[in-house]
């Protein structure tokens, strides 16, 4: 009887211990599993960082801005300066803007006028000590007669989007704060049209 018991006894304890064995060992699978599983969502984070940051950046490089340094030659008129790029000369229509005419051929369509001749008067006393300026493209390179389609600022920007650099900087933008052309933009140029018309409406037009 006491054998039996003894037998019982010992089935038991070993049974236990076999019972706490597979839970020691089932558990330190799940603590792995988990471990491994938290590794790698810390790897795609990584990654997922890395892609934004690149992405970011990838940005930024194709949205800067270049402003091309160019040597003034001449006021043609109220809206076309002559200058020289990359050691040849070219004529360049300053975007968004319209000025009479004032050099126009008697065979042209549109006579010239005397606010023509005044808005010509006006861009060469502001440029009068200027030696180089700052071509900025927007979308179009060029118009039918092959000049140049661009903002012409007289120095770079720090900002190129705020309103007071661009009205004492840009000189389409100077042109219109003084009241002497029309707003003419046309698509696709039309970056700073938002800024030419809150010129215009600041002084009144």
């Amino acid at each position: 009887m006491k054998i039996r018991k003894f037998k019982l006894i010992l089935l038991t304890v070993l049974f236990s211990l076999c019972f706490l064995t597979a839970c020691s060992s089932k558990n330190d699978k799940i603590i792995e599993s988990s471990t491994h599983y938290y590794d790698a969502d810390i790897d795609n984070i990584e990654d997922e960082s890395s892609v934004e940051i690149n992405e970011t950046q990838n940005t930024e490089e194709n949205t800067t801005t270049t402003f091309e340094e160019a040597k003034l030659i001449r006021v043609i008129d109220g809206d076309t300066i002559e200058v020289e790029l990359n050691n040849t000369q070219y004529s360049v229509r300053l975007i968004g803007i319209n000025t009479p005419e004032s050099v126009a051929p008697d065979s042209y369509k549109t006579k010239n006028s005397i606010e023509g001749t005044e808005a010509s008067n006006t861009v060469k006393d502001i440029l009068s000590d200027v030696k180089t300026v700052y071509l900025q493209k927007d979308v179009s390179d060029t118009d039918k007669y092959d000049r140049l389609l661009r903002y012409v600022w007289l120095e770079k920007p720090n900002d190129e989007n705020d309103i007071n650099e661009i009205s004492t900087k840009m000189l389409n933008a100077i042109l219109v704060n003084k009241g002497i052309v029309e707003i003419a933009t046309y698509k696709p140029d039309t970056k700073y049209e938002w800024a030419f018309k809150e010129l215009n409406q600041q002084i009144g037009r």
